[in-house]
């Protein structure tokens, strides 16, 4: 399988901005590897419908609502919703990082009066208590410091009877990607680990000492990839040692692994374990 000189551009675009980065909390000043992650489940997720649109059909909001989201990233799932969004909603985005904040007023267009957006730190939340009738954290909870004062504060900044909708991966999610890297080098490592911090096992649990009636829905989805060049590039944009083991001729070898596994099978058949968990206060 070739790469043209437009895929290497990328590639390479891709490692300078992930060498560039220190941390995962770096990581996320910009939108660079929240992209690069998203274009591998676009490409090759086997659910026609999308993550996000599944989990905007689950929000179960009034006309006039005040919903507040944390870790918003780049808008990815405001902008893929846009055509659904009731006019009377009215949204406030907010990401620890400021570069995602940034990011997602870009996209969504400094004239949209629907959505307000800044940076907040999910263990602080600077709003009232009560104001908001839904309250969303996509895929981010497992990352924050302290995960229970961020749930109290969710719940603090909730209007009685209104929704808390988190969503997580399990702890199977992608594990086929892991045992890819080991096979071909033993100490390389491509999942981050901070998702056994709050995952579909346990997240019920966690959720459970601020919120009622808690539901958990899953998301039908796996992942056929039959490309190397996506899957090396989802690799090098995660926080684990990827980017640093897969420099030189050790990523050329590398992809010529994936190839042959590509050869050999057709496709690589890759477990994708997402849901949401709703909850009332």
């Amino acid at each position: 399988m070739s790469v043209n000189g437009s895929d290497w551009n990328h590639l390479a675009d891709v490692i300078q901005t992930v060498q560039s980065e220190q941390n995962w909390g770096e990581q996320y000043r910009t939108a660079n590897r929240l992209q690069t992650r998203i274009h591998l489940y676009d490409k090759f997720s086997t659910n026609p419908q999308g993550w996000h649109s599944w989990v905007f059909e689950q929000l179960e909001v009034h006309p006039g609502a005040h919903i507040l989201e944390l870790g918003c990233g780049d808008g990815t799932f405001w902008i893929r919703n846009a055509e659904r969004i009731p006019s009377s909603w009215r949204i406030t985005l907010t990401d620890m990082s400021s570069g995602m904040v940034e990011e997602a007023r870009c996209r969504l267009g400094s004239n949209n009066s629907q959505f307000k957006l800044l940076s907040v730190d999910a263990q602080q939340i600077p709003f009232h208590d009560e104001q908001f009738d839904m309250v969303i954290a996509n895929n981010m909870l497992y990352h924050v410091p302290d995960i229970p004062r961020a749930i109290r504060e969710m719940h603090r900044v909730l209007k009685r009877g209104g929704i808390v909708c988190t969503s997580t991966m399990s702890i199977q999610h992608l594990q086929e990607v892991e045992h890819l890297a080991v096979s071909f080098d033993p100490d390389l490592h491509v999942l981050d680990q901070a998702i056994k911090r709050f995952h579909l096992g346990n997240g019920g649990d966690l959720l459970s000492s601020c919120f009622s009636d808690l539901r958990l829905l899953r998301y039908d989805d796996r992942l056929l990839v039959n490309e190397a060049e996506p899957l090396i590039e989802y690799m090098i944009s995660t926080p684990m040692n990827a980017r640093e083991r897969l420099v030189g001729a050790a990523i050329d070898k590398f992809r010529d692994h994936v190839n042959w596994l590509l050869q050999q099978n057709g496709t690589l058949k890759m477990t994708k374990e997402n849901g949401i968990f709703l909850g009332r206060k």
